[in-house]
């Protein structure tokens, strides 16, 4: 992908489908943004792709956990320009963390 045989703008759409909307799909592409940071941040930094490849790759999942771990290496790695996106994407991801869980107690309870 970073031969030089793909242009630079048509590089989002793939990693637009990595990072999708399904748990299977968020993780991968979270996975994926830990494993090729450095390179994600040598071919994009600075540029005004940077923060949507960021969201794209770690803003789908709804786990607290997940966002402690996304908080952690953003701690250590720093997200230049997409760092108000971080802090969006860690918000978004715990306030999902939080409906899901209040969600399954009423279900459950609705249920019983």
């Amino acid at each position: 992908m970073y031969s030089g045989e793909v242009r630079r703008q048509d590089i989002a759409r793939p990693l637009q489908t990595l990072g999708g909307a399904s748990p299977e799909s968020a993780a991968r592409g979270w996975s994926y943004l830990k494993r090729n940071f450095n390179e994600l941040v040598a071919e994009f930094a600075g540029g005004q792709m940077w923060p949507s490849i960021v969201s794209t790759l770690c803003g789908g999942s709804k786990s607290a956990a997940v966002a402690d771990e996304i908080q952690e290496f953003f701690e250590l790695h720093e997200p230049g320009s997409a760092k108000k996106r971080v802090t969006q994407i860690l918000e978004r991801t715990r306030i999902n963390s939080d409906r899901v869980q209040r969600d399954n107690l009423s279900l459950s309870k609705f249920f019983e």
